[in-house]
């Protein structure tokens, strides 16, 4: 009996440890720390390593290329994954995915088909839908591209829209909300303010052009300081040269040259071929 009594406790206990260990086994293998590389996770990861939510490693697939996600930065070549999201900063060279994300500042290239930087871009966005939410330097390309801020570089896409702009916008339609330094080449062409030049069917100035116009419908609402090229061209305030089928002006300093010239205040009010005034 009292071997029996030992025996039957050292069962127990036997049982007792295999049911520890295999818990303990258990949460070591658990994918979800790994695959998001959890602020409580450290340790390998696929083709990397995770410390602390960072991961730093060549390539990171998170759950074999369906789910990758950091909760911090990352550091290495690249995240690919229908879904990827770069839970702070992103350095490396490409984020690849159905949906990207970089929740911080993005510096790379995001290729997906859409792709969000909440924060500054230094790179590239190419995608049916790309975002950065603030001030960005580089180049977005595909159907929509959107600014929210200040866009140093390239938008080139079916639709292009930006906060304010230095560089090119080339699309079927480009909008800048404030004030746009560089070029302007589409279908539609819309700014709050030009120094630059916009070319395409329509191209309108909401307040002041500094440049140039080249379109069938080319229109400065206040002050036009530049040329003016189109089959109807029309400014609050023409500074320099309209040359169109119908040129129209509330004020004129400068030419205009059409079938249809037209100043309200300068020149004369109605005048084929060439009216000027200085």
């Amino acid at each position: 009996m009292p071997l029996r009594g030992m025996s039957r406790r050292a069962t127990a206990l036997c049982v007792a440890l295999v049911l520890a260990s295999s818990a303990g086994t258990a949460r070591a293998l658990d994918p979800e720390p790994v695959f998001t590389c959890s602020d409580e996770y450290k340790g390998p990861a696929l083709l990397g390593w995770c410390g602390a939510g960072r991961f730093y490693g060549p390539l990171h697939l998170g759950s074999l290329g369906i789910v990758a996600r950091t909760e911090e930065e990352i550091y290495g070549l690249a995240q690919v994954a229908l879904l990827a999201v770069a839970g702070d900063d992103f350095y490396g060279v490409a984020q690849v995915g159905g949906l990207a994300i970089g929740q911080r500042d993005f510096v790379g290239v995001q290729v997906a088909v859409v792709g969000f930087v909440d924060g500054e871009l230094a790179g590239i966005q190419v995608g049916a839908l790309s975002v950065a939410s603030d001030e960005s330097w580089g180049v977005q390309l595909g159907g929509l591209n959107v600014s929210e801020h200040r866009f140093a570089g390239a938008q080139m896409g079916a639709v292009s829209v930006a906060d304010d702009l230095a560089g090119l916008q080339l699309g079927l339609a480009n909008a800048v909300e404030d004030e746009m330094y560089g070029f302007q080449v589409g279908g539609l062409s819309l700014a709050d303010e030009v120094v630059g030049a916009q070319i395409g069917w329509a191209n309108l100035a909401r307040h002041e052009l500094v440049g140039a116009q080249v379109g069938l419908l080319s229109s400065a609402e206040e002050h036009m300081y530049g040329v003016q090229l189109g089959l109807v061209n029309y400014a609050g305030r023409a500074t320099g040269l309209q040359l169109g089928l119908v040129n129209l002006a509330d004020h004129l300093d400068g030419i205009q040259i059409g079938v249809f010239n037209i100043a309200r205040h300068g020149g004369l009010p109605f005048l084929p071929v060439l009216n000027a005034d200085w």
